[in-house]
C-alpha cells in the first residue's frame, strides 16, 4: 500500500521523531557511536516512506482496536496500552567483499509485536518491522507474522502468516521446504526474524501421536529470470508424528511448488510446477548424542536437458549428530545428500562462470562447536563446512553478546572459496562481516 504525498510526509515525520525518542534512551556510549552515522547516513536527505502492498495498514489499525476492546478485561486499568506492545531496535553495519568489489551498508530496524489474548477467539501474535536503509534513504516496513490461533480439547488451529518447519535435521533441506532456512549467503546478524508465508493448519492430539494438514494460500516461487510456469493453486501438506522412548518419528506426504524456479538453458526462462514428497524424519537422544535423520523422495521436480525441461524424481537425505560433553558446549555434525533417478542422460545448470553440468548425486557437510559462557551473556559458534568434492568450501562464526537483559551485541562473518565448475563460483575469495546493536524496550 502506498499512501498520498500528504500522509506520507505526516507519516515520515511522525516516524523520524518516534525513532529519535527511541534512541535516546539508549545508553550514552552508543549514542554517542552512532550519532554521526544517523545524522550522516539516515537523516541528512528527505525519507520517502515506501510500504508492502499487501500490507494494508486500514486493516491492522481496525484488528488492534478490536483486540484492545476484547483485552479490557483482561488488562488492568491501571496499565498503558503501550504495556501490550513489545519492541526493540536494531543498528546494524553490513560488510561484504565480494571477488574484487567492496560494500558496506547500515540498517536501522525497529520492530514491534504483541501477543495479546482475544476473547473467545483465540490468541493474536502480530510483528512488525520498520526498516531505514542508509543507501535508499527511505522508510520501508515489512509484517513479519500476523496470526490467530487456539484450541479446543485435542484439536489445535492456526491461521495467518508464520513460518512453518518440517524435518528434524537443522538448516538441511530434505524437508524443510515450507519455509526453507536461509541460505549461509543470505548474510544477516544472528537471532533476527526470517520471512514467513500466509498458511493455515489444523492439528488433532491422540494418545502419543499429532497429526496435522496445512495448506498454503498462495504459491511463493522466486525466480531469477522471466517464468513460463502457469501452475496456480496452494499447497497442502500432511505430518504424522508419534512419540518414542527418548525422541519422536515423523510422516509426511505433500503437493508442493519449489521455492526456486528451474532455469531452461536452451530458452533462458524459468519454470516450476508441483511436484510431490513423501519422507520420514526422526529423532532420539542417546546419553549426551542427539541423532537426527531426515529422508525425503521428491517427485516429479524438474531439470533442464540442452534442449528443453523435463522431469525426474530425486531422493534426498540429512544425518545430524549432536554431542553436548557439558552444559556449555556442543559440537555437531551435519551431512546431507541427493541423488537423482535418472544418471544417464546429461543436466545443466546455470552458473556464474556459464552453463554447468548437473551432477546425479551431490554431498555437503558441516561441523559446528557452540560454547556458552557460565553466565550466559556470552555465546559463540564457530562452523566449518562446504561440498564432498571440494568445489566449495566456508569457515563461519556468529556471536551474541548480553550487555543486559534488555541489550545485545550481534556479530557474524563468513568466509567463502568456490572454483569455477560450482554454481557459487561468482563468490570466490568472497568475506562478509555484520555487527549490530539491538535494544529491547
Amino acid at each position: 500500500m502506498t499512501y498520498g504525498p500528504k500522509q506520507n510526509k505526516i507519516l515520515t515525520i511522525y516516524f523520524q521523531q518516534f525513532l529519535r525518542v527511541i534512541v535516546l534512551t539508549l545508553s550514552f556510549s552508543v549514542w554517542a557511536f552512532s550519532e554521526e552515522i544517523f545524522e550522516d547516513d539516515f537523516f541528512e536527505d528527505d525519507i520517502e516512506l515506501e510500504l508492502e502492498e499487501d500490507f494494508d495498514h486500514s486493516e491492522v489499525i481496525e484488528l488492534e482496536g478490536n483486540i484492545l476492546e476484547e483485552s479490557q478485561g483482561q488488562v488492568n486499568l491501571g496499565e498503558s496500552v503501550f504495556d501490550l506492545i513489545q519492541s526493540s531496535i536494531t543498528f546494524g553495519n553490513f560488510n561484504s567483499h565480494l571477488s574484487s568489489s567492496n560494500s558496506s551498508k547500515s540498517k536501522l530496524i525497529l520492530n514491534m509485536s504483541s501477543s495479546p489474548e482475544i476473547t473467545k477467539i483465540g490468541f493474536l501474535d502480530i510483528s512488525v518491522n520498520f526498516e531505514i536503509d542508509s543507501r535508499s534513504k527511505e522508510v520501508s516496513n515489512d509484517l513479519m507474522f500476523l496470526n490467530i490461533q487456539n484450541s479446543l480439547e485435542n484439536l489445535r488451529w492456526k491461521l495467518g502468516k508464520y513460518r512453518k518447519t518440517w524435518g528434524d535435521v537443522d538448516a538441511a533441506s530434505v524437508l524443510d521446504v515450507i519455509n526453507p532456512a536461509e541460505s549461509i549467503l543470505s548474510q544477516s546478524l544472528p537471532g533476527m526474524e526470517l520471512s514467513s508465508r500466509w498458511l493455515g493448519e489444523a492439528s488433532v492430539f491422540i494418545a502419543n501421536n499429532t497429526s496435522e494438514i496445512f495448506f498454503s494460500f498462495e504459491r511463493d516461487t522466486l525466480h531469477a529470470v522471466n517464468s513460463t510456469s502457469e501452475d496456480s493453486g496452494s499447497e497442502i501438506g500432511f505430518k504424522s508424528s508419534f512419540d518414542i522412548e527418548r525422541g519422536q518419528l515423523n510422516f509426511y506426504l505433500g503437493s508442493l511448488f519449489p521455492r526456486v524456479g528451474v532455469i531452461n538453458v536452451a530458452s533462458g526462462l524459468s519454470d516450476s510446477s508441483r511436484y510431490n514428497l513423501a519422507g520420514i524424519s526422526a529423532h532420539k537422544e542417546i546419553e549426551n548424542y542427539l541423532v537426527k535423520f531426515d529422508l525425503a523422495k521428491k517427485i516429479n521436480l524438474k531439470r533442464s536437458t540442452a534442449s528443453e525441461i523435463v522431469k525426474d524424481d530425486r531422493t534426498d537425505a540429512a544425518l545430524g549428530i549432536e554431542y553436548a560433553p557439558s552444559t556449555y558446549d556442543q559440537l555437531s555434525l551435519n551431512l546431507e545428500g541427493s541423488l537423482w533417478d535418472d544418471s544417464a542422460r546429461v543436466y545443466y545448470i546455470p552458473g556464474s562462470s556459464g552453463i554447468l553440468l548437473e551432477e546425479t548425486e551431490s554431498l555437503s557437510y558441516n561441523v559446528a562447536y557452540s560454547r556458552n559462557t557460565v553466565d550466559e551473556k556470552l555465546n559463540a559458534t564457530i562452523s566449518v563446512g562446504g561440498n564432498m568434492n571440494g568445489n566449495s568450501s566456508y569457515l563461519a562464526g556468529e556471536s551474541t553478546y548480553s550487555i543486559s537483559d534488555y541489550t545485545k551485541i550481534k556479530a557474524n562473518i563468513l568466509l567463502l572459496e568456490a572454483e569455477p565448475n560450482d554454481p557459487s563460483y561468482a563468490y570466490d575469495n568472497s568475506k562478509w562481516f555484520n555487527l549490530g546493536f539491538t535494544r529491547y524496550f
